[in-house]
Protein backbone atom coordinates (compact mmCIF):
# COMPACT_ATOMS: atom_id res chain seq x y z
CA UNK A 1 0.00 0.00 0.00
CA UNK A 2 2.40 2.50 1.11
CA UNK A 3 4.33 1.74 -2.44
CA UNK A 4 1.10 2.20 -4.27
CA UNK A 5 0.46 5.27 -2.40
CA UNK A 6 3.66 6.60 -3.21
CA UNK A 7 3.67 5.68 -6.65
CA UNK A 8 0.51 8.17 -7.01
CA UNK A 9 1.93 11.08 -5.50
CA UNK A 10 4.46 10.99 -8.30
CA UNK A 11 2.27 10.87 -11.26
CA UNK A 12 0.09 13.37 -9.46
CA UNK A 13 1.56 16.18 -7.79
CA UNK A 14 -1.45 18.14 -8.54
CA UNK A 15 -3.37 16.25 -6.54
CA UNK A 16 -4.51 18.65 -3.55
CA UNK A 17 -3.37 16.76 -0.82
CA UNK A 18 -0.30 16.17 -2.44
CA UNK A 19 0.16 19.69 -3.57
CA UNK A 20 0.41 20.95 0.01
CA UNK A 21 3.49 19.15 0.86
CA UNK A 22 7.05 21.17 0.63
CA UNK A 23 8.89 18.84 -0.51
CA UNK A 24 6.84 17.03 -2.75
CA UNK A 25 7.19 17.50 -6.83
CA UNK A 26 5.67 19.61 -8.66
CA UNK A 27 6.05 17.97 -12.11
CA UNK A 28 4.44 14.69 -12.69
CA UNK A 29 7.11 12.07 -13.34
CA UNK A 30 7.37 9.69 -15.91
CA UNK A 31 5.59 6.54 -15.79
CA UNK A 32 8.67 4.39 -16.93
CA UNK A 33 10.36 6.57 -14.19
CA UNK A 34 7.34 6.00 -11.17
CA UNK A 35 7.68 1.71 -12.11
CA UNK A 36 10.99 1.93 -11.52
CA UNK A 37 10.49 4.04 -8.44
CA UNK A 38 7.86 1.24 -7.34
CA UNK A 39 10.48 -1.48 -7.88
CA UNK A 40 12.90 0.12 -5.65
CA UNK A 41 10.32 0.95 -2.97
CA UNK A 42 9.46 -2.43 -3.13
CA UNK A 43 12.77 -3.82 -2.70
CA UNK A 44 13.48 -1.43 0.31
CA UNK A 45 10.03 -2.22 2.08
CA UNK A 46 11.17 -6.24 1.78
CA UNK A 47 14.32 -5.50 3.37
CA UNK A 48 12.89 -3.49 6.04
CA UNK A 49 10.28 -6.27 6.93
CA UNK A 50 13.10 -9.35 6.58
CA UNK A 51 15.51 -7.13 9.34
CA UNK A 52 12.19 -6.57 11.94
CA UNK A 53 10.91 -3.40 10.77
CA UNK A 54 7.37 -3.19 10.80
CA UNK A 55 6.66 0.23 10.56
CA UNK A 56 7.96 3.82 8.58
CA UNK A 57 7.73 5.00 12.51
CA UNK A 58 10.84 2.59 13.20
CA UNK A 59 13.36 3.24 10.18
CA UNK A 60 16.21 5.05 11.46
CA UNK A 61 19.11 6.21 9.82
CA UNK A 62 21.06 3.09 10.75
CA UNK A 63 18.50 0.69 8.83
CA UNK A 64 19.55 2.91 5.47
CA UNK A 65 22.71 3.20 5.65
CA UNK A 66 22.60 -0.64 6.50
CA UNK A 67 20.55 -0.88 3.20
CA UNK A 68 22.70 1.41 1.04
CA UNK A 69 25.55 -1.00 2.15
CA UNK A 70 23.92 -4.03 1.31
CA UNK A 71 22.65 -3.01 -2.37
CA UNK A 72 26.05 -1.33 -2.83
CA UNK A 73 27.69 -5.10 -1.59
CA UNK A 74 25.18 -6.47 -4.70
CA UNK A 75 27.04 -4.35 -7.08
CA UNK A 76 24.67 -1.71 -7.62
CA UNK A 77 26.44 0.78 -9.66
CA UNK A 78 26.48 5.02 -8.51
CA UNK A 79 23.13 6.03 -11.15
CA UNK A 80 21.50 2.72 -9.23
CA UNK A 81 22.81 3.84 -5.74
CA UNK A 82 20.94 7.24 -6.52
CA UNK A 83 17.75 5.95 -7.30
CA UNK A 84 17.87 3.89 -4.77
CA UNK A 85 18.83 7.09 -2.16
CA UNK A 86 15.86 9.12 -3.60
CA UNK A 87 13.75 6.58 -3.55
CA UNK A 88 14.35 6.33 0.10
CA UNK A 89 13.91 9.57 0.40
CA UNK A 90 10.84 10.11 -1.44
CA UNK A 91 9.08 8.34 2.24
CA UNK A 92 9.84 11.23 4.04
CA UNK A 93 8.98 13.46 1.78
CA UNK A 94 5.67 12.02 1.17
CA UNK A 95 5.00 10.40 4.24
CA UNK A 96 1.88 13.39 5.55
CA UNK A 97 -0.03 11.42 2.30
CA UNK A 98 0.50 7.50 3.68
CA UNK A 99 -2.41 6.12 5.37
CA UNK A 100 -1.47 2.80 6.27
CA UNK A 101 1.63 3.95 8.67
CA UNK A 102 1.62 6.68 11.17
CA UNK A 103 5.27 8.39 10.71
CA UNK A 104 7.33 11.15 12.09
CA UNK A 105 7.53 14.04 9.26
CA UNK A 106 11.06 14.28 10.13
CA UNK A 107 11.43 10.38 9.17
CA UNK A 108 13.56 9.45 6.16
CA UNK A 109 16.92 8.85 4.90
CA UNK A 110 19.82 11.50 4.90
CA UNK A 111 21.36 12.06 1.88
CA UNK A 112 24.59 13.07 3.89
CA UNK A 113 24.92 9.05 4.91
CA UNK A 114 28.48 7.87 4.80
CA UNK A 115 28.15 5.50 1.85
CA UNK A 116 26.03 8.02 -0.71
CA UNK A 117 28.96 10.51 0.02
CA UNK A 118 31.31 8.35 -1.02
CA UNK A 119 29.54 7.67 -4.45
CA UNK A 120 28.99 11.25 -4.47
CA UNK A 121 32.45 12.42 -4.56
CA UNK A 122 33.21 9.18 -7.20
CA UNK A 123 30.61 10.75 -9.42
CA UNK A 124 30.89 14.43 -8.96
Amino acid sequence: MLSRELVIALLAPDRPEVALLPLARREPMNPRTCHRRLVLASQWLNWLTTHGVSSLDQVTQDHCDAYLTHRQDQGLRPAGLMATVTTLKDFGRYNDLFTTDETDQNRGCDVRSHVVSEYVEEVG
